[in-house]
């Protein structure tokens, strides 16, 4: 018992010391950094993301958890210290369905299932002028986020939630 006691401790040390491995983890390590935009949605305030289109509407109808990050340009090391964070993030529960990597730029949307509902979405985009990721969490039908994400609706979704949540915020 005392041995599996010190491999417990010893795990939990080495994991705190590390790079995120948590959506909680990234965003708190992240939210107080200089020039970061960070917005969490209320639930209450689903109802108006559905306004923004009629297709949002339909999305945003089970929407329980809504968080976005956005963090300023990086050097070419913050770069890949901010792709390997991400990795780090979908390793292991979650799936890659899309990936578009351009030179240093990355646009990845990975999902979490739950039986034939798509449960947790994670939207990364990372350029040498700006880094973000967007998660959403609900009850999403796989073939509209597969459409979503081909089509780079996310994207624009990012934009829409940019505007609605910091007027005057430059893109």
């Amino acid at each position: 018992m005392k041995y599996f006691s010190y491999l417990l401790l010893l795990a939990f040390l080495l994991s705190s010391c590390g790079t995120p491995r948590s959506l909680d983890a990234f965003y708190n390590k992240h939210k107080d950094d200089d020039q970061v935009l960070a917005f969490r949605v209320p639930p209450i305030m689903f109802y108006a993301l559905r306004g923004i289109s009629p297709e949002m509407d339909s999305f945003f109808g089970t929407t329980t958890d809504l968080r976005f990050i956005q963090l300023p340009a990086v050097k070419t090391a913050g770069l890949q210290d901010m792709n390997q964070q991400f990795n780090q993030l979908t390793s292991g529960s979650f799936i890659e369905i899309f990936r578009k990597n351009d030179g240093p730029k990355r646009n990845v949307v990975a999902i979490r299932e739950r039986g034939k509902t798509v449960r947790d979405i994670l939207i990364f985009n990372n350029s040498e002028l700006k880094g973000s990721l967007l998660y959403i969490q609900g009850n999403f039908d796989p073939a509209k986020v597969r459409t979503m994400a081909r089509e780079e609706g996310f994207l624009d979704l990012q934009d829409k939630l940019i505007q609605n949540y910091s007027p005057g915020q430059s893109q």
